[in-house]
């Protein structure tokens, strides 16, 4: 097993000694055996709940959400947006249209308004479903479930003060959209970890090596195929994760499969039950 010796404590020789590193790790990769990280191989893989559980309940609703804690996830996946009137909420979409039928944007109605809106279940608008507030998320959440927040619209601080009033300053994983945000949660908030995407420049070990070297930031994530198995083991050798969105009309065991094999962290999905249920197959082939 292959130990990262990189230390953040270490001052200015940190980034010295993590390009030396990466360099031997290369050479290794040139003759990479499966064998190689065995231990990371086997690592618990985290489910993620693509807006909760939502292929029998409306997407970002509480009763979806309560469904996937109930399933057992690791994470719920949160769409966090602002109203009109400054309150944080939570819904994916810019538009209110798919998820409402209502023709118009989700910042120009007030949270009363929105919440007083039907949402869309099996076809059909259904008053027993609303928009939740972040802080009844928050309030749900606290103790049973972690949080992979989609930033959407929001501000920082507010985000921030919240998720500290319910004490889950450890249980709350932030997507940043743009680099602003990550710049203002990196004032806001230093060590609550960050998510982003993979640019599309980025294609091999090479590529990554210079991304992760410019941007700071310890989870990734993106589609399987943006990833060979080298480009996972050597963002997990430098201390990064690899989250996988799997969620899609075609989400199959054969692609959880596929993506497992390759080594990753944690994988979101729009079928949670199912996929956690796959995971506890004791015959499940790894890496």
């Amino acid at each position: 097993m292959i130990i990262s010796p990189f230390n953040p404590q270490a001052g200015s020789l940190y980034s010295m000694n993590m390009i030396l590193y990466f360099s031997l790790f290369i050479s290794i990769l040139k003759g990479y055996s499966p064998l190689i990280f065995s231990e990371n191989s086997i690592q618990k893989i985290k489910v993620i709940a693509h807006r909760g559980a939502h292929t029998e309940l409306p997407e970002n609703t509480i009763q979806a959400f309560e469904e996937a804690i109930e399933i057992g996830v690791d994470y719920i996946e949160v769409d966090l947006r602002t109203t009109k009137d400054g309150y944080l909420a939570v819904f994916h979409d810019g538009s209110l249209d798919r998820m409402t039928g209502i023709q118009g944007d989700f910042g120009d109605y007030d949270l009363k308004e929105l919440q007083n809106m039907p949402l869309f279940h099996q076809g059909k608008l259904n008053k027993e479903y609303r928009i939740p507030t972040f802080e009844e998320v928050l309030k749900i959440s606290k103790g049973r479930v972690k949080i992979y927040l989609d930033f959407k619209t929001a501000d920082v601080q507010k985000t921030w003060k919240l998720i500290q009033k319910f004490g889950m300053d450890d249980q709350i994983l932030v997507y940043v959209n743009h680099p602003l945000q990550q710049k203002d949660w990196g004032k806001t908030a230093p060590n609550v970890p960050l998510m982003m995407s993979l640019p599309d420049s980025v294609q091999d070990i090479e590529s990554l090596k210079d991304f992760i070297s410019e941007t700071d930031v310890d989870y990734f994530d993106g589609k399987c195929q943006d990833y060979t198995p080298e480009m996972i083991q050597a963002a997990q050798f430098l201390g990064k994760e690899i989250w996988i969105d799997i969620q899609s009309p075609n989400e199959s065991p054969e692609i959880w499969a596929s993506c497992i094999k390759k080594g990753v962290n944690a994988l979101q999905t729009d079928h949670p039950k199912d996929l956690r249920e796959y995971l506890k197959n004791p015959e499940l082939e790894k890496p």
